[in-house]
């Protein structure tokens, strides 16, 4: 049977049982039904919503101009990029590695279950609570006061620019050197042995519960 060329054809029902090509426009002002595969060789636009009952198959790039809901759960198995705000309302679960290369700001509680390596500066607004313990391979610099609940343990040498005030005993098992002058306010006990080097000067009265032994010339 010969193809059937026409300019304008209206009718309430077409039934094609082969091929129907259009090499214009194709108006269809009620509901159409395919049976079987649409292929669209340019661009396709639909005014109203689109509809899809099972799984759709892009096989090139999607660009949504407008906002996107997704209802159910997204999988992708490949790069996410992201140029602009992104605005999560529940939870962020990530099981990989997590690389930000820009400034991150949580409003809220963040809890990591594992370890965190930071490699540029971080900076906490609030309060920074460790349960466990914390190693610090490099310098910590404090501007503000500090507060220990228990013991400071330094391994190494520490060194103390300004003042230090000790609420309670001060206990040194090693050597102690000081550099300037040591000036007690209260009464002091020796338990050991001490040496003087050079002049000892006292202002007021002394008392000596044993023996006085003097080595060199005294002058009274």
């Amino acid at each position: 049977m010969a193809p059937m060329t026409a300019t304008d054809i209206t009718a309430n029902n077409i039934t094609a049982n082969t091929s129907l090509k259009s090499n214009g426009t194709l108006s269809a002002t009620g509901n159409t039904t395919l049976g079987a595969n649409l292929s669209v060789a340019g661009n396709e636009t639909v005014g109203g919503t689109l509809g899809v009952t099972g799984a759709t198959t892009l096989g090139n790039t999607l660009t949504v101009a407008g906002a996107t809901t997704l209802n159910g759960a997204t999988t992708i198995n490949n790069t996410l990029g992201v140029t602009g705000n992104t605005t999560l309302g529940a939870d962020l679960s990530v099981a990989g590695d997590e690389t930000i290369a820009g400034n991150s700001s949580i409003g809220g509680d963040q809890t990591v279950a594992g370890n965190s390596d930071i490699t540029g500066d971080q900076s906490v607004g609030g309060t920074l609570d460790v349960t466990g313990a914390t190693t610090l391979n490099n310098t910590l610099d404090v501007t503000g006061n500090t507060t220990l609940g228990a013991d400071l343990a330094v391994a190494g040498n520490s060194a103390i620019a300004g003042n230090e005030t000790i609420g309670g005993t001060l206990g040194v098992t090693g050597a102690t050197t000081l550099g300037s002058t040591l000036e007690v306010t209260d009464a002091t006990t020796l338990n050991g042995a001490t040496a003087i080097n050079n002049t000892l000067d006292v202002t007021g009265n002394t008392t000596l519960g044993a023996d006085l032994t003097v080595t060199g010339i005294t002058n009274l």
